[in-house]
């Protein structure tokens, strides 16, 4: 590519209707494969329902003077007609002794929170619109409806998505713990 021989590239993606694309995502620092900060993944908000979008990667290198700019392919999707709110987010491999389980986002207010314990092994559904915040969310699991927790975990930066299935494996290790989707 014109930027290989950079240590380190600055990436971004570039979206829109047309191949005149129009939106940029902010830049991020990208190393060389393996390392895995390689990888670029852009969140995009406030698409049209049943419309086709072009992407492309773009990366930037400034490790000399002009810097060196590579454009990716040209690629599209199209999202779905229909629009769906909310989200699902389930536990997998909870501790043997959990019963019950509550989530939450610790700013509280309008934003995605249960109202009371459900048991382990049901799913809970978000039906609301989700609002555009990234934040601090906890999820508690507990042997009794309103007892002690067992395990209590929170993570900064969580965003859910509008459409999306969520799921929490508490077989992972504490420090790998999060919420992934499915």
């Amino acid at each position: 590519t014109k930027v290989g021989f950079c240590s380190g590239i600055d990436c971004y993606i570039e979206w829109g209707k047309t191949t005149a694309y129009g939106f940029k995502s902010p830049e991020r620092r990208l190393y060389p494969y393996p390392d895995p900060r390689a990888q670029l993944h852009v969140d995009i908000a406030g698409l049209e329902p049943g419309t086709t979008y072009h992407f492309r990667g773009v990366a930037v290198g400034r490790c000399v003077t002009p810097a060196l700019t590579g454009y990716g392919a040209d690629m599209t999707f199209t999202t779905k007609t229909e629009v769906v709110y909310g989200f699902t987010l389930r536990m997998i491999n909870a501790p043997a002794a959990a019963r019950y389980w509550i989530a939450a986002y610790v700013a509280g207010g309008a934003l995605p929170t249960m109202p009371v314990p459900i048991p382990i092994n049901e799913v809970w559904t978000w039906a609301q619109p989700v609002p555009d915040y990234e934040g601090n969310f906890f999820v508690v699991c507990s042997e009794v409806e309103y007892g002690p927790y067992l395990k209590y975990v929170e993570w900064d930066r969580v965003r859910f998505r509008d459409g999306k299935n969520y799921a929490l494996d508490w077989s992972r290790p504490d420090w790998e713990l999060r919420i992934e989707e499915i």
